[in-house]
């Protein structure tokens, strides 16, 4: 054996010992050092997935989306703008500032400038626009490079640099992002400090979030006006659109306006602009007139036709020819919109509309009638089961309802005398309910019957009557509208300071938007109505990325208003139930054996309310098979964890259900074999551990509306693309 010649004339005591401390030391250091563990589940991709480009690194002087199209006329002298890292403590003193007072400061090109963002992520477009367009210098709060959410903008011109700065400026406002002059010369975009306003903006509503779908998600049109006003045109689209959620920003310097809503909204109001940016509409006024009694198209022929024969010049339809009136039906709100060169003319057409928009009227000696009504967008038994509810009176009900126009009313007479009648009604009652057909008996001899096989209704009685009841069955005769509910089932590992659960993890945790504030979701409860989704969605996916979250489920429901579905993801576990021991023989038993569902199962109802809320009646359970500890029978325990709520929410809200906390515990030894056994010394060898697992079940739930059948086709081609990238 070689020995080092440093090492000799050392005892070979010394020696070893030195080897032990070295071996001891070397322990230590690798007890310290986190135990690598499995790479944590994490959010599943959003079932409507945009076109967003990765991030960015945060390093780089300067980024390139792929995601813009954007074109710069050749030969600019200036650099592109460099983006300046600045600490998280950034603070920008003053009065707060618009757009018009940073760009005072700034100097920029001439040269109009061609762009257009489609899902493009917020940093990607904040450095594409300021830094490779515009060429400015500008600093960014850190808390938004790390944002995610989507920002689609699209400009149909060519856009001069300042125009461009106060667009983008615009833009990122309704985000809740500041641009602020900055010391340095260029400009500092932050988080603004939370307002008071109606609308949250969409960081904190998350409505820009990749998760979203498209079909709900933001979208920006910059247009330019060649003939009408701004202002002008901001009053007849807020007429037309506004109860549909479309937001129109004017700019009066340059007569161009700024829309911003969903998708759908935004191209229904282009193909608006379209056509009231002509020279006939210059300097007219105008009026929307909601109808209440007749369809749209009814009262407009009957009104062009009044009107012309009153001597005025009506342009009809969408045509360009110019008129002392223009008359254009809205079908979707049931509404005409008038233009004319004064207001005195269109009080005149008012009139008319108003004269036109009258409930019919009948002869009332008309004899009785057969009509017949073909449900075309839903089905006619619920229209049927409402009419009946509405229409015919219970017996118990002491008071008689008669209306004074002769409409429908108590279906069923008083008892007489004789029980011959009631129960002739009764045998005739059972006999059609024995059929397809489902007959109800109304006021004077008139009925009403359901035909299920081909979904229509059919009345018999007078025309008065039916002329009524018609408009009502026409006003239920739409499609129902859908929900698409996306279900977040996650489990979150807590430590020993998370002793309130997910609660303190939310409210306890600080401001995670810089001065955005707290989420405020109150002191205590287990139920969270959540404005701020963009935020939630953030503390979710940090605490995924830390290894103290997992993601066991993402179940997607696409369910009808009113209609109830659900869905199971887990198998069937046997459970014994009885064991009967036969006679005397206590070896011969028999047992009772049921499967008992596990896993995930969801069951929802949701009711869609007019004003574009959701109530949702929900029942989330979460169970699995353990080992069983309790008692003595040879089947597995199931663990069960359940939430039964029912909430409200508007449409693309989320909400939150947590407190469902559960701990085990686990105690060892762990120590070097033989050594840790010595008596004594083997202290030092060995070593107790004991180990606490607490974790919380918690729910995020999120409601989308889906109004027509473009959107459910955008759905289901989302989720094509998505099986398409499963590897």
């Amino acid at each position: 054996m070689i020995i080092n010649q440093s090492l000799k004339g050392w005892p070979i005591s010394k020696f070893l010992l030195c080897l032990a401390l070295c071996f001891s030391l070397s322990g230590c250091l690798l007890l310290d050092k986190p135990v690598k563990k499995n790479q944590p589940l994490v959010f599943p991709p959003p079932l409507y997935k945009g076109k967003a480009n990765q991030a960015r690194d945060d390093s780089q002087a300067s980024w390139h989306s792929n995601t813009s199209t954007s074109a710069i006329m050749p030969s600019l002298p200036k650099q592109p703008g460099r983006r300046i890292d600045t600490p998280r403590t950034f603070t920008v003193t003053g009065q707060v500032q618009t757009a018009e007072d940073v760009i005072d400061r700034l100097s920029f090109d001439t040269v109009p400038i061609t762009f257009s963002a489609e899902d493009m992520p917020l940093p990607d477009f904040i450095n594409e626009v300021f830094g490779d367009l515009l060429r400015l210098n500008y600093r960014l709060d850190n808390a938004l490079s790390r944002k995610n959410d989507l920002v689609t903008l699209r400009v149909t011109n060519p856009t001069k640099p300042r125009e461009l700065f106060i667009l983008a400026a615009k833009v990122l406002e309704q985000y809740g992002i500041a641009v602020l002059s900055d010391e340095g010369g260029g400009i500092f975009l932050t988080v603004a400090k939370a307002g008071g306003g109606a609308t949250p903006p969409l960081l904190i509503s998350g409505r820009a979030l990749p998760g979203v779908p498209d079909t709900h998600r933001t979208v920006f049109q910059y247009l330019p006006l060649q003939v009408v006003k701004a202002n002008t045109m901001v009053l007849w689209l807020k007429q037309i659109y506004g109860p549909l959620g479309l937001n129109i920003s004017p700019d009066i310097s340059t007569n161009n306006i700024l829309l911003s809503g969903p998708g759908r909204v935004v191209r229904k109001a282009i193909e608006a602009v379209d056509l009231l940016d002509q020279p006939g509409f210059a300097g007219q006024n105008s009026a929307r007139f909601e109808l209440a009694y007749q369809p749209v198209n009814k009262v407009y022929t009957a009104v062009v036709s009044a009107l012309t024969a009153e001597g005025y010049f009506v342009t009809e339809g969408n045509t360009q020819t110019p008129g002392s009136v223009r008359l254009i039906p809205l079908d979707f709100i049931n509404s005409l919109l008038v233009f004319a060169a004064d207001n005195k003319t269109v009080s005149h057409v008012g009139r008319w509309i108003r004269n036109f928009d009258q409930a019919p009227e009948v002869k009332p000696d008309v004899s009785q009638s057969t009509f017949y009504y073909e449900v075309r967008n839903t089905r006619a038994k619920s229209i049927y089961d409402v009419l009946k509810q509405l229409l015919v009176q219970k017996k118990n009900n002491s008071k008689t309802t008669t209306n004074a126009g002769g409409i429908l009313a108590a279906a069923e007479k008083k008892e007489d005398n004789s029980t011959a009648p009631a129960e002739a009604t009764k045998s005739d009652n059972a006999a059609a309910d024995k059929n397809t057909n489902t007959i109800t008996v109304l006021s004077e001899g008139s009925r009403i019957v359901l035909d299920e096989a081909r979904n229509a209704i059919i009345f018999m009685g007078e025309p008065e009557e039916w002329q009524r009841l018609r408009s009502t069955i026409h006003r239920m005769d739409q499609p129902l509208r859908q929900v698409l509910i996306e279900v977040s089932v996650a489990e979150v590992s807590l430590t020993d300071q998370d002793n309130a659960g997910f609660e303190w993890l939310l409210g306890g945790g600080g401001s995670l938007l810089g001065t955005v504030g707290h989420l405020n979701l109150g002191s205590s409860g287990l139920l969270y109505t959540l404005e701020s989704a963009g935020q939630t969605r953030a503390v979710l996916n940090l605490m995924a990325s830390n290894q103290r979250l997992s993601i066991l489920s993402t179940p997607r429901l696409l369910v009808k208003s009113g209609e109830t579905a659900s869905i199971d993801v887990g198998s069937e576990v046997p459970v014994v139930t009885s064991v009967v021991s036969s006679g005397s023989d206590t070896t011969a038993t028999k047992q009772e054996v049921q499967y008992r569902k596990t896993g995930v199962l969801l069951k929802v109802t949701p009711v869609i309310h007019s004003g574009n809320r959701v109530d949702i009646e929900i029942s989330q359970e979460v169970s699995e098979a353990v080992e069983n500890t309790i008692s003595s029978i040879s089947s597995p325990a199931i663990s069960n964890r359940r939430i039964n709520t029912s909430v409200s929410l508007k449409d693309g809200g989320s909400i939150l259900l947590g407190g469902l906390m559960s701990s085990s515990g686990n105690k060892g030894e762990i120590g070097v074999p033989i050594l840790k056994d010595i008596p004594i010394a083997g202290e030092l060898f060995r070593g107790k551990r004991e180990t606490m697992d607490k974790r919380e079940l918690i729910v995020l739930i999120r409601p989308y509306i889906i109004e027509n059948d473009e959107q459910a086709y955008s759905l289901t081609r989302s989720q094509q693309m998505q099986l398409k990238n499963i590897p």
